[in-house]
């Protein structure tokens, strides 16, 4: 087709981009309210947030709220690297920048802080201390007691926020702030990507685009729950399903196509095996081989003495010549 499929929908971008910074509000399961009053009062806190749960929403919330105080500090655990959290300090401002000192009351974001070693975990507590940091705001793909340094694990006093699914309502409300009242989409088949996507908000806005691509292309101008069943089929429900074929048939199927198979090998002729008899005549021609043959053809027999003739040993002959 000529036309991106969301300009003939009325759209100049993607409604159902994924990328970090396209919106500004998206509805979470969680309210936000509680996390950034746990900021302002200093109290540090573990947010658990799998893929695709509101993550990124949260912290450019927070962002929203404190940034233009130059106020936040962000950082993220890669596995095997030091944080480095002085410098991230001083390179929160421009005062630090230019004359190296670490700025006071700072707020520090640490994504993927399931990754967060020892040694960088002890140099945050040293600058909340000093008061350098003002509060923390530990992010992570999950949450286990014990996962952090054991002074760390106790300044978060119970402080674990863990990010739920989305509720269909929720669902809903969140395609709805995307697209408005797009007729192409109704609420009803909303709840049904919802219920595809696990409740993630981010595999819904993904079947949500997957779906009105394909139904732009087929110039469908209202999509049911029967064409969500049959544009949306994955690949791995085909497999799967052909999986249960093949394990679903009869044992004399499977003892038949295994001869079937067996019979297309190909064969190795057999060298017949060597009788008695000619294993017998084998050897005797070998031994034969290997015996001297005398001519005596041209000498006089008569006159042939022996070994012990010649030397007057006495000896009788076994046999008479010819």
């Amino acid at each position: 087709m000529n036309e991106t499929w969301y300009w003939r929908l009325g759209f100049s971008n993607n409604p159902f981009t994924i990328k970090p910074g396209a919106t500004t509000n998206e509805i979470i399961a969680y309210p936000l309210q509680p996390i950034m009053e746990r900021i302002e009062k200093g109290e540090p806190q573990f947010i658990e947030a799998p893929f695709g749960r509101g993550k990124t929403t949260i912290l450019k919330s927070i962002i929203a709220k404190f940034g233009g105080k130059k106020k936040i500090a962000y950082a993220n655990c890669i596995k095997q690297e030091c944080l480095d959290v002085k410098n991230l300090l001083k390179n929160a401002t421009i005062k630090g920048k230019i004359f190296g000192n670490i700025p006071k009351e700072m707020i520090l974001l640490v994504d993927e802080a399931q990754n967060l070693s020892g040694e960088d975990a002890q140099e945050i507590s040293e600058f909340i201390k000093s008061g350098n940091i003002k509060a923390v705001a530990f992010f992570g793909t999950e949450y286990a007691k014990g996962m952090l340094p054991a002074e760390t694990e106790a300044s978060l006093n119970g402080n674990v926020v863990h990010l739920p699914h989305l509720t269909p309502e929720q669902a809903v409300e969140l395609v709805r702030q995307r697209i408005g009242n797009l007729k192409l989409l109704p609420d009803y088949v909303i709840r049904e990507l919802y219920a595809r996507s696990d409740g993630n908000p981010r595999k819904l806005l993904q079947n949500c685009e997957d779906a009105c691509r394909k139904g732009v292309e087929l110039s469908l101008t209202e999509l049911t729950v029967t064409d969500i069943a049959t544009l949306l089929k994955a690949p791995a429900e085909k497999k799967q399903k052909a999986y249960a074929q093949v394990k679903a048939k009869p044992k004399e199927q499977k003892a038949a196509t295994k001869r079937a198979t067996e019979k297309k090998k190909p064969t190795t002729k057999q060298k017949p095996k060597k009788t008695a008899q000619k294993k017998q005549a084998v050897r005797e021609q070998s031994a034969a081989m290997k015996e001297p043959r005398i001519n005596y053809k041209g000498y006089n027999l008569k006159n042939i003495r022996t070994y012990e003739e010649e030397f007057g040993l006495e000896t009788k002959r076994e046999e008479e010549l010819p």
